[in-house]
């Protein structure tokens, strides 16, 4: 009790405040910056799709890479697994096309046989994430970065060279500068 009277006297206080200086900013209570921040983030954030739900458009694309039909996935899938039974045609189906509008999900074990099947890694079968891909592109742009700082120590050098070279010539023509003219004549 002692608290909630304290907090309604801190609220009538800064409502008091408010009132008599239009310049005072209102003193919050203590849950209604939460609620506030809850509110916020409502409103900002988009409704997220996760990337397994695109799971059945990967299906689909790499069972069209290797020409396959259902029953053909469903056959090769059969030959992974160990009890030889495989996927059947229709799980596939489900598989890309989803149910009542819905995404349907592999198991583990459906997952792996997919994965075998169709000669992909669980991550790109489920997140859309090609590590080969990846691997690929990351060494390039180390091989990039090979030649960028070797192009980087080459001008280093030549510049320094040019420098030294510049600083020479500067010392020789001062010297000729001021060397005594020669009285010839």
């Amino acid at each position: 009790m002692v608290h909630s009277r304290a907090r309604r006297k801190l609220g009538e206080n800064s409502m008091a405040k408010k009132r008599d200086d239009p310049k005072a900013q209102p003193v919050p209570s203590a849950d209604r910056p939460l609620l506030e921040h809850r509110h916020k983030a409502r409103e900002v954030s988009e409704p997220f799709n996760p990337p397994e739900e695109k799971i059945g458009e990967r299906i689909a694309a790499r069972r069209a890479v290797h020409g396959l039909n259902f029953e053909q996935l469903a056959r090769l899938t059969a030959l992974y697994d160990a009890p030889g039974k495989g996927l059947t045609p229709a799980m596939l189906a489900r598989y890309e096309k989803g149910s009542d509008g819905k995404p349907v999900f592999p198991g583990a074990r459906e997952l792996r046989l997919l994965c075998y099947a169709l000669n992909v890694d669980a991550d790109w079968l489920l997140l859309g994430i090609d590590q080969k891909a990846q691997a690929q592109q990351a060494t390039a742009i180390a091989d990039q970065l090979s030649k960028l700082s070797e192009a980087v120590e080459f001008y280093k050098a030549g510049t320094v060279s040019m420098t030294v070279a510049r600083e020479r010539e500067h010392a020789d023509k001062l010297q000729l500068v001021r060397k005594p003219k020669s009285t010839e004549g």
